[in-house]
């Protein structure tokens, strides 16, 4: 191309360089990016560190920048999600935070705060607050642990926590808590 409008030197111009790409002064200078012009194109190269190329357009350099972008936390693609709370992208990692009764208890930031606090017999009302009862059923209900006891035994230290834990089969629990099974000058059998 005659870039410099100098009619001595004629066509003075290559338009396969960075600076006249396919035309005088067309700049190839893909956001984010290396590039080339190469046969008249300006075509993306590879991305700066931290961004990249999620829409697949050479056009639009490297529009992503992963370390804050939460549909693209880190890569393409890798979008952080939170069905319980808000989420932001800092450094590359998505952030959760939870909404009122729920929790990131498996520890894995892109899926948010999956646990729901109020209702997980494993988390009730706090991570890793597992509800037990090896003498009945659980529930967690409000993030308070409800055991249901089986048979003969009951939740006579009120911690809901270990569930049914005693016995009502036994001369100080007898059919019931704290019902004591005993007779003056004789013994007792529960």
């Amino acid at each position: 191309g005659d870039c410099d409008g100098l009619p001595e030197n004629g066509c003075e111009q290559s338009l396969d360089t960075l600076d006249h790409c396919n035309g005088c002064g067309l700049l190839c200078d893909l956001l984010n990016s290396t590039e080339s012009c190469a046969g008249g194109s300006c075509a993306l190269l590879e991305c700066l560190s931290d961004f990249a190329d999620c829409d697949g357009e050479d056009a639009t350099g490297c529009e992503v920048d992963t370390r804050v972008d939460v549909n693209h936390c880190g890569g393409c693609g890798m979008a952080c999600s939170n069905d319980n709370g808000t989420t932001r992208c800092v450094e590359s990692l998505c952030l959760p935070t939870c909404g009122e009764g729920y929790a990131d208890c498996d520890g894995d930031v892109r899926n948010g705060c999956e646990t729901d606090l109020n209702q997980s017999v494993d988390h009730c009302g706090a991570c890793g607050a597992a509800c037990t009862n090896e003498n009945g059923a659980v529930a967690c209900e409000g993030g308070i642990c409800s055991p249901s006891c089986d048979g003969l035994f009951g939740d006579c230290d009120g911690q809901p926590d270990n569930g049914c834990e005693q016995s009502l089969e036994t001369l100080e629990h007898c059919n019931a808590c704290d019902t004591s099974c005993g007779f003056n000058n004789a013994s007792a059998l529960c």
